[in-house]
């Protein structure tokens, strides 16, 4: 399936903020872009759009949504399948990127599922990203 253009932003966006904040070379992640070389594996039927695994002990996994993405039954059960295999890692952390409009929507979200199936999994929802128009 093409990606939208948004979409697309999103997980530019999303992978390029993960490298610099956890200080993580892009060559050692696996990203779901027209351009990459190396895509990340299906997680419990889910392809993440970002995937960082080192050592055994380390995950980081990210996934963009656009706004017309976000609120609906797959976006839940891929997010949850995402945070479950987050909390198989001693150290890991599941990096959310939506449009702004859909920042404190998102949170939600994710505070549910993890209160739902019992996790304890960090989380971050990037903010301040822009939807892009005309896709």
């Amino acid at each position: 399936m093409a990606e939208s253009a948004s979409h697309i932003y999103l997980v530019e966006q999303l992978s390029n903020i993960i490298s610099t904040k956890f200080n993580i070379d892009s060559l050692l992640s696996y990203i779901d872009l027209p351009n990459s070389k190396y895509k990340p594996q299906k997680i419990n039927d889910y392809i993440p759009d970002y995937y960082y695994c080192s050592d055994k002990s380390r995950v980081i996994i990210g996934e963009a949504k656009t706004i017309n993405d976000v609120i609906c039954k797959h976006t839940i059960e891929q997010v949850t399948a995402f945070l479950k295999k987050c909390s198989e890692y001693n150290i890991s952390v599941f990096v959310f990127a939506v449009p702004w409009q859909l920042v404190n929507y998102s949170k939600g979200m994710i505070r549910k599922i993890c209160r739902d199936n019992a996790l304890n999994v960090k989380y971050i929802v990037l903010e301040n990203l822009r939807d892009v128009k005309n896709d």
